[in-house]
């Protein structure tokens, strides 16, 4: 991967609902750290847009700390514009939705009921493919407690929705996958509909897989 120039989004996102409480999810940081990591060692050029994860980031790495979707949308649009990167790679788990109102202080806790209505914001990889049709697009997919036939109907799905070139599917219903977890199992499914297994790994080890797939692909892209 010398030379290459690689875009990865990892962590979560968060969606404030006052100054102190906000909608974000599960996701740790942990597999778009390994990945990263990956990419540096085999002398890629990377940078990595981190959402509010707890992983550390790899020393040494361009690193664009982000909190929310819309910021992370912002950070990733503004790379691809400013560099031509050669593949992104979107495994961050950024909210879908935001609070259509946002207060400006914390609500006072008296309430007996408060309703909360969410707007959905936008899908990250489809904003990266609409401004460059040619960067090679790893996306993700994170599915709970579905069958494996309906995880890559789904995941399948997505990739032609959103045009990506591959993607990254899990459960992240099942033990030891998944967020916060440090070890998954993935299918990755492309245009084709070809699928590559990865059996229930650590995710330094299903990182480094992940890539071999990704350089394969990409080399005849």
């Amino acid at each position: 991967m010398e030379g290459l120039k690689i875009l990865i989004t990892g962590g979560p996102t968060r969606e404030y609902i006052d100054r102190i409480r906000f909608i974000t999810n599960r996701s740790s940081g942990k597999m778009a750290t390994e990945m990263a990591k990956e990419c540096l060692k085999r002398k890629a050029k990377v940078t990595f847009i981190y959402g509010k994860g707890y992983i550390s980031p790899p020393e040494k790495i361009k690193l664009i700390n982000v909190e929310t979707t819309k910021q992370m949308l912002s950070a990733v649009l503004s790379e691809i514009k400013l560099w031509k990167y050669d593949i992104f790679i979107s495994v961050a788990a950024p909210c879908d939705y935001q609070p259509i109102k946002i207060f400006p202080q914390k609500v006072p806790s008296i309430l007996k009921k408060w309703k909360i209505e969410l707007n959905p914001l936008p899908k990250i990889v489809s904003e990266a493919r609409r401004i460059d049709s040619e960067i090679f697009i790893v996306g993700f997919k994170a599915e709970y407690k579905i069958s494996k036939k309906e995880l890559l109907k789904r995941a399948y799905q997505k990739l032609k929705k959103d045009k990506l070139n591959l993607i990254v599917a899990n459960d992240v219903g099942k033990v030891q996958r998944g967020f916060e977890s440090d070890t998954n199992e993935v299918y990755m499914v492309n245009s084709k509909k070809e699928i590559s297994h990865i059996s229930l790994s650590s995710k330094r080890k299903v990182a480094k897989r992940i890539l071999d797939v990704v350089i394969s692909q990409f080399s005849n892209h």
